[in-house]
């Protein structure tokens, strides 16, 4: 972080410790970290391969789910 004021750096500091905490959804850190980078859109390839791996995720949780309820 060169070039940063020690007040911007104990910003970023504050905003990490708010996102460990759970007391933030790390919006502002990323905001704080990437600048308008984070706001920059997702490749579509990219996009796809999350997407993949997220519906095979949301299936084993319900398999899982449905297991649990099962055993119970």
């Amino acid at each position: 972080m060169d070039g940063v004021s020690d007040l911007e750096k104990l910003l970023v500091a504050v905003e990490i410790e708010r996102f460990v905490n759970g007391d933030s959804d790390g919006a502002l850190l990323l905001q704080e970290l990437y600048g308008g980078t984070a706001e920059e859109p997702i490749p579509e390839r990219l996009t796809s391969v999350l997407r993949q791996h997220c519906s095979v995720k949301a299936h084993e949780l319900i398999a899982d789910s449905a297991r649990v309820r099962a055993a119970s």
